[in-house]
């Protein structure tokens, strides 16, 4: 069977596995009016705030114009090339390394420890990223996926096409990467935006993808360290140890964008 069509099985696979946990959905049947009061208001800007979420304790990480607040991963300034600032969107190019990205990661400025963290992401062709979270640098790691949690970013729908590797269910998009499947697909095809929604508070962790909730656990429990025992994290003793660190975006050699980036403290 080719790769494709292997991985689009088991997408339907889990679909349907996970059909009966989800909540049924009703419809919902607009009312009509003729009320010419009636004001749509206007989408919300990208890359702002609303007055609501400056009162809830929400603030920008990325201002859509620039890379303050950002650096490189074990650098003091933001990379000098790869990374650019593109239509009101953070975007990584293709290196043309294949998975080996040539600009590194990068990390914001500020540590978090409990927080809630919104982010919208789109992905290229056959591409491959992460959100990253409680990043830390020591000469001991190479690289920041040593270390940090990865909510994977992925081309659900082509990647296998272009790499002729079926990622494992630990590994598509919402995935706490090689450690928890998401409960349910919920990724856009390439060239449409998600939005990513991720709480911690205590250890908590929780997911939300394009308004579906696909993580729900408890980091550093019994359950986890298993987790991370059967994983390739358990050659790196630090892996996931961290309780407070940076926000990262990773560089995995293909195009991504993010924007919308914004972050609360709990």
């Amino acid at each position: 069977m080719p790769a494709l069509m292997k991985f689009r099985k088991i997408l339907a696979l889990m679909l349907l596995a996970f059909i009966s946990t989800a909540c049924t959905n009703t419809k919902k049947e607009e009312a009509e009016t003729t009320d010419a009061s009636i004001v749509t208001p206007e989408p919300q800007p990208i890359n702002t705030l609303s007055e609501s979420e400056r009162s809830a304790g929400w603030e920008l990480l990325f201002d859509g114009k620039t890379s303050h607040g950002w650096r490189g991963f074990k650098k003091e300034a933001f990379p000098a090339e790869g990374w650019h600032v593109v239509d009101g969107s953070l975007m990584i190019e293709y290196s043309g390394t294949g998975e080996k990205g040539f600009a590194g990661d990068v990390i914001t400025v500020q540590e978090f420890e409990n927080f809630e963290l919104s982010i919208d992401w789109k992905i290229s062709e056959g591409g491959n990223s992460g959100i990253l979270f409680y990043v830390t640098e020591s000469d001991s790691y190479q690289a920041s996926w040593h270390t940090a949690h990865e909510i994977q970013v992925l081309d659900d729908f082509g990647y296998d096409d272009i790499h002729d590797y079926v990622p494992n269910l630990r590994q598509i998009s919402g995935a706490l990467y090689d450690l928890y499947t998401p409960s349910r697909a919920a990724s856009k095809p390439v060239g449409e935006w998600n939005t990513a929604r991720i709480k911690i508070k205590n250890g908590h962790l929780q997911h939300w993808l394009n308004g579906i909730q696909v993580l729900d656990l408890q980091l550093w429990s019994e359950h986890w360290k298993e987790r991370v025992a059967g994983s390739k994290f358990s050659e790196y003793p630090d892996f996931g140890l961290a309780r407070r660190g940076s926000i990262g975006l990773q560089d995995h050699g293909q195009q991504v964008w993010f924007r919308n980036i914004k972050i609360r403290e709990l």
